[in-house]
């Protein structure tokens, strides 16, 4: 029987020895035997090696195996859901192949951009509002015209706005240097100082841009200061009266759009967390040119220029990203 059970293997067969055949009843399956493959195709296979059962499944990763092993297979459904860390690479294993019983792993990184812009606002951004008083530096000439600064105007009264609609941001370059960008408003009117009446309103409003320059220390003050330039919008309001002082008889004056420059000194005052007030000063030179218009003789009547430059004085809270 022995030699029977040798007869009967075939090349990459291991022979199944006499002592597990023995006893087994003819006509009934001989208990299974695991199936090896030789090492190589040797014409006597009793001499052939055996190898251990293949497996499809890859091999479990040891503590010894590279970071980047043990990372491969050893996420967690959690740290799938939560993504990949910002600018960090991540290994993530895709479906193992079972011919092979080998695992291919994929690698792929984050575009940090998004992230970047974030940092980049929380710590270069400012917004804020403020509410100014200003002082105009020419405002009135001599009682009797001699010098009006055109017909029988001879004061330039400002106007006050109380409510803080002036808003302002603060785009920071780097700790120190950066970009101011607000929106102002100057507003007087006309008047006649012999008798008090008003011609009308000055209307000047635009914005207003230019170069910051800060100092960041470890107290809670932060002195700054900086200048630009600034475009406004001319528009004269007439009195009704002055306007129409009779029938048939009417008459305007028209403003001319302009720029000015202007400097500016503050201080920053942190009050909680990322809020701030703002003590504000600013110099601003500025002027506009004007005309005089009579529609009943259909004629420019003059020109003539109003001096607006002023002292402006504000109060502001602010709050850094």
């Amino acid at each position: 029987m022995m030699a029977g059970a040798q007869a009967n293997a075939g090349p990459g067969l291991s022979p199944v020895p006499a002592a597990e055949t023995a006893g087994v009843p003819v006509g009934t399956q001989p208990p299974a035997v695991p199936v090896s493959l030789a090492g190589s195709m040797a014409s006597d296979s009793t001499n052939a090696p055996v190898l251990p059962p293949l497996s499809t499944d890859a091999p479990a990763p040891t503590d010894n195996a590279p970071a980047s092993v043990l990372r491969c297979g050893g996420r967690t459904a959690t740290e799938i859901e939560k993504g990949p860390a910002p600018g960090r690479i991540e290994i993530a294993p895709l479906p193992s192949e079972s011919e092979t019983g080998r695992q291919t792993v994929a690698v792929a990184t984050t575009d940090p951009s998004g992230d970047n812009i974030d940092r980049f606002i929380q710590s270069h951004f400012r917004i804020g509002t403020r509410v100014t008083w200003f002082l105009l530096d020419d405002s009135k000439r001599k009682v009797d015209m001699s010098d009006s600064y055109y017909g029988s105007i001879t004061e330039l009264r400002a106007i006050q706005n109380w409510i803080p609609y002036k808003l302002y941001a603060d785009i920071m370059i780097n700790p120190y240097i950066g970009v101011e960008i607000t929106w102002d408003q100057i507003r007087a009117d006309t008047i006649t100082r012999s008798d008090g009446h008003n011609d009308g309103t000055i209307d000047l409003k635009g914005p207003m841009a230019g170069l910051l320059v800060r100092y960041p220390n470890a107290t809670c003050l932060t002195p700054y200061g900086g200048a630009g330039a600034a475009w406004f919008r001319a528009e004269f309001d007439e009195d009704f009266y002055w306007q129409y002082p009779r029938d048939y008889y009417e008459q305007e004056i028209d403003l001319q759009n302009t720029w000015g420059w202007f400097a500016y000194l503050g201080l920053s005052i942190r009050i909680w967390d990322r809020w701030s007030a703002d003590l504000y000063y600013r110099h601003t030179d500025v002027s506009v040119d004007g005309s005089h218009w009579q529609w009943n003789q259909e004629r420019q009547s003059g020109t003539f220029t109003f001096p607006l430059s002023n002292e402006a004085f504000g109060l502001g809270a602010s709050y850094t990203f």
